[in-house]
């Protein structure tokens, strides 16, 4: 957590030094970075302060705020990974949707219920290209 801190910190800072954007668009990125840290306290409280995947999240999430200049931007950024199924598979509905983030909340929805077909496969995609070295494992679970 101390990492995610001095980098969500570091940010700060850059964007405060930062001479070639509008005080707003400064404001709304510091703002935003305010932001990150409930995230990723929510995610490691489920999965533990250790996951290198909430680090990941968090230079995802800061790199994206660090890149966006509107309100809309930077509440796509920090809201949860927004999906939907597009008649054949589901798949991310922006273009600020982590991979990983959306698979701690397949993770989270799973422990809740069972998933069903879609939710599975898409859980199985970003699960293998997460981690790609366990596709010998996870195999016999796709189709």
């Amino acid at each position: 957590m101390e990492e995610a801190i001095l980098k969500i910190c570091a940010a700060i800072t850059e964007v405060g030094l930062d001479e070639g954007h509008s005080d707003h668009v400064k404001s709304l990125r510091i703002q935003a970075l305010r932001q990150i840290d409930p995230i990723l306290k929510f995610y490691y409280n489920r999965f533990g302060k250790g996951n290198p995947i909430v680090m990941t999240i968090c230079e995802k999430k800061i790199a994206f705020i660090m890149d966006a200049a509107t309100k809309s931007e930077i509440d796509l950024i920090l809201s949860s990974p927004k999906v939907h199924y597009n008649y054949n598979k589901v798949v991310p509905s922006n273009r600020y949707v982590i991979p990983e983030e959306e698979l701690l909340v397949w993770s989270l929805t799973s422990m809740a219920a069972p998933l069903v077909e879609v939710g599975f496969n898409r859980y199985i995609e970003l699960f293998l290209e997460i981690f790609p070295d366990f596709a010998e494992l996870v195999k016999p679970y796709t189709n």
